[in-house]
């Protein structure tokens, strides 16, 4: 062998080593980077599995509380109902009670509303054709300033005291509407306890 092939058979050896150290460091960079790598997508899954099971109880917990709004908005739709339904048939036994029940009921509730002052007691078509043919009689018994008007008005049971400017609306549909929260309350409490 010639001292160049030996000098050349240096070189390739000593590039074959430096080839092979240049090898092996990637190789070991490689695998840093990969374990890096699989170090960090750990960590981003781990971290993207906490957001997503966050996101999750939160969606389940608002989920929950909207149906439970929803049951509960249910519940008092069914009761309001049930209470308007009473408050209703209520209203309606009064103005079907027998006649002198029912006339007995109004000269109370002319009594409790009257203010003394002369006035003229107007009813509906209904009561007007069903008065008891004595009730104008008992009226004046009650004050000689009562007057009864001949001309029915639109209302369907109760009456209406008719001071010339002012009116005070007294039927039982006026009266029930003026006391519906306090009935509703009462009504509740009676068929809800």
């Amino acid at each position: 062998m010639t001292g160049l092939d030996k000098i050349l058979e240096q070189i390739k050896a000593d590039g074959d080593k430096e080839a092979l150290a240049l090898k092996q460091e990637c190789k070991t960079k490689v695998e840093e980077i990969l374990a890096q790598a699989e170090a960090d997508g750990k960590q981003q899954a781990a971290l993207i599995l906490a957001k997503s099971e966050s996101e999750c109880k939160g969606i389940e917990e608002r989920a929950k509380s909207s149906s439970q709004l929803k049951i509960s908005n249910a519940i008092l739709s069914a009761k309001q109902e049930v209470i308007a339904k009473t408050i209703s048939k209520g209203i309606q036994i009064i103005k079907t009670l027998p006649e002198k029940e029912y006339f007995d009921l109004i000269k109370k509730m002319i009594k409790k509303n009257y203010n003394g002052k002369p006035c003229e007691i107007c009813f509906g078509k209904k009561d007007l054709e069903r008065m008891p043919a004595d009730f104008k009689k008992s009226l004046k018994e009650l004050d000689k300033s009562l007057a009864l008007s001949d001309v029915p008005v639109d209302i369907d049971g109760g009456f209406i005291l008719d001071y010339g400017m002012i009116e005070e609306n007294c039927s039982f549909d006026a009266i029930f509407s003026d006391l519906s929260e306090q009935l509703t309350d009462e009504a509740a409490a009676i068929l809800f306890s």
